[in-house]
């Protein structure tokens, strides 16, 4: 009874805190495009410089937040040797970021992006200085106080966004919100955790932190190129208003799906690490928890499939109109999507990162294959239909090293 009301207020606390986390980015999308009416050319370049920046990290990542959840040691063992690697790591895309930002705004054909992407480089950098034990609120199952935390930062991300995007009334706004979030991060989370980590690497801390982590950083590549993908050919092959219009759908579409997914990962991994012992306890209860979650996810794609139009007019404006026909689309690959993503917790609490890595390689390649033929067929919403088929390949795969882990 007791691990019932501690699940239940777990899962409370993590579904304020997505709530409150993409609650804060539509409020800020709708804001931006709506009310001050930034248009998708405007969008488009800020996603130019999200997407680069987003790919940089990416590459780099070292698994260190992955790392600490599965340790049962606490946090603080390794928290030099973490936060040493974080800050060199900042330091490295900040620098490939930066030199690289003509050649980028060169392939997307937009000059206007070349110093949007070098502003943006900051983020990594200060971002790079966060203290390691941020993640201890979850590793101890301290949901709550990982609420309150993480819905200050996003507070303060909104506002200063409203106050820069008041001021340029184009995409600097949005980049110098990042900026000053990431500041604001870092300094909450060194205020915070005590002790403070001290510019100190263990070899051997960090050959541990790096070996284990090779999978995360292989998983975090495949998945990146099959979240945006899409988003980087729209932009090479249509323009970054057609980037602007596609990222735009594509978050209004998956919003509820990918919400409720990171709510069921974020609450199940620390529960399922603590009875990864135990094979058959483990499963049974990753059924209990998949059954409801995935019917939520159907009733959530029927929504947004069927009042589309009702969507994109309300968050977005009547100019976002083009955006209808991929919203329908991509509500079912974000359904399909969630629903494989759901196994992650448990793979990962196995310790099994390579099964999430080759899954999420399967969908990477489908896409990549499919998705210019598709574009060249039937223009922007054929991106939607590519993501659509990537999403559906990765459910074999899922199922296959199911069967082959179940006890």
């Amino acid at each position: 009874m007791e691990n019932l009301k501690t699940s239940i207020k777990s899962f409370s606390f993590v579904t304020a805190g997505r709530l409150i986390l993409r609650g804060g980015n539509i409020l800020k999308t709708v804001f931006v495009a709506k009310i001050l009416g930034l248009t998708p050319n405007e969008f488009g370049l800020f996603g130019i410089a999200v997407l680069v920046a987003g790919l940089i990290e990416i590459i780099t990542e070292t698994g260190i937040n992955v790392f600490l959840l599965q340790e049962k040691e606490p946090v603080q063992k390794y928290q030099d040797t973490a936060w040493v690697i974080s800050i060199w790591r900042g330091l490295f895309i900040f620098i490939i970021i930066f030199l690289s930002a003509p050649l980028i705004a060169t392939l997307f054909h937009s000059p206007q992006a070349l110093n949007l992407i070098r502003l943006i480089s900051l983020v990594p950098l200060i971002r790079g200085l966060i203290h390691p034990a941020c993640i201890s609120f979850q590793k101890i199952l301290r949901f709550d106080s990982d609420f309150y935390y993480r819905s200050l930062i996003v507070f303060i991300e909104l506002l200063f966004t409203a106050i820069f995007t008041l001021y340029y009334r184009n995409a600097y706004g949005l980049v110098w919100g990042l900026i000053f979030s990431a500041v604001f991060e870092t300094l909450l989370s060194l205020l915070l955790f005590r002790p403070l980590p001290k510019f100190i690497l263990d070899k051997i801390q960090a050959r541990l932190i790096l070996s284990r982590g090779k999978f995360v950083t292989a998983y975090g590549i495949f998945d990146y190129l099959y979240t945006n993908g899409d988003n980087i050919i729209v932009g090479l092959l249509l323009g970054y208003t057609a980037l602007g219009l596609y990222q735009n759908a594509y978050r209004i579409s998956t919003l509820a799906a990918s919400e409720t997914m990171g709510i069921f990962y974020k609450v199940s991994l620390p529960n399922f690490v603590q009875i990864s012992h135990d094979k058959k306890a483990l499963f049974t209860a990753s059924k209990k928890y998949l059954l409801p979650y995935s019917l939520l996810l159907i009733f959530i794609n029927l929504v947004v499939f069927f009042f589309a139009d009702f969507f994109v007019h309300l968050l977005l404006g009547p100019a976002w109109i083009m955006a209808v026909p991929l919203v329908k689309i991509l509500s079912f690959m974000g359904t399909i999507r969630a629903v494989t993503y759901s196994f992650n917790a448990l793979f990962i609490s196995l310790k099994l990162q390579q099964n999430v890595t080759i899954i999420t390689l399967t969908s990477m390649t489908v896409l990549l294959i499919s998705l210019v033929p598709f574009i060249h067929l039937f223009g922007l919403v054929g991106a939607g239909y590519s993501a659509l088929l990537a999403s559906i390949s990765a459910l074999p795969v899922t199922f296959y090293f199911l069967k082959k882990t179940h006890p």
